[in-house]
């Protein structure tokens, strides 16, 4: 993707070293189950599945993984961890906001060129870690997909004092929108 942007004179190979890095929630359209009649349909829909192809294996093997998710969300209490919340889409997780309550989805950290705005890098992030943390994958991931050195990442304040110090740059953190780190890297 990226060398068909330089190709296409989309982006410039000079704009690869000028990268916003950000994270954000890519959403699911999942919504917070508060009906506990879904509870017991699921739960006797299950019964009858397990009931209608107890005697046949083939039909076992083709039901197991979606029957082990059912179990799964049954079995489930209010204080669990690591909580099922889609049947469609077990990857989604709770994430809390500050700007809402909370969100259902998976985190996603995307890498854009300053200059051109141009896709250069996006990945999934799940177990939603803290932004500084995917400071580096997510660089790394840049370096490898465009074969260029980054010499200027942007970001917000939430990659404040994660820097990648094994790439022998300094940091420069200044408001939204300025500089993040500079240096040869």
């Amino acid at each position: 993707m990226i060398a068909a942007g330089v190709l296409s004179s989309t982006v410039l190979k000079s704009h690869l070293k000028r990268v916003t890095v950000d994270t954000s929630v890519q959403e699911k359209a999942v919504s917070f189950p508060t009906d506990g009649k879904l509870h017991t349909y699921l739960g006797q829909v299950m019964r009858d599945i397990e009931r209608k192809i107890a005697a046949d294996d083939e039909l076992q093997q083709i039901f197991a993984q979606e029957l082990l998710i059912a179990r799964r969300l049954l079995a489930q209490k209010k204080d669990n961890s690591n909580k099922l919340y889609s049947l469609h889409a077990p990857e989604v997780e709770c994430i809390s906001k500050a700007h809402k309550r909370y969100e259902f989805g998976v985190k996603a950290s995307v890498a854009v060129t300053n200059r051109s705005n141009f896709a250069v890098g996006g990945m999934a992030l799940p177990g939603s870690p803290y932004d500084g943390y995917t400071l580096k994958p997510a660089l790394d991931q840049v370096r490898a997909l465009s074969g260029q050195c980054i010499e200027e990442v942007f970001g917000d304040r939430g990659y404040r004092g994660h820097d990648e110090t094994d790439s022998g740059f300094t940091s420069r953190y200044k408001s939204a929108g300025l500089p993040l780190v500079s240096g040869e890297f």
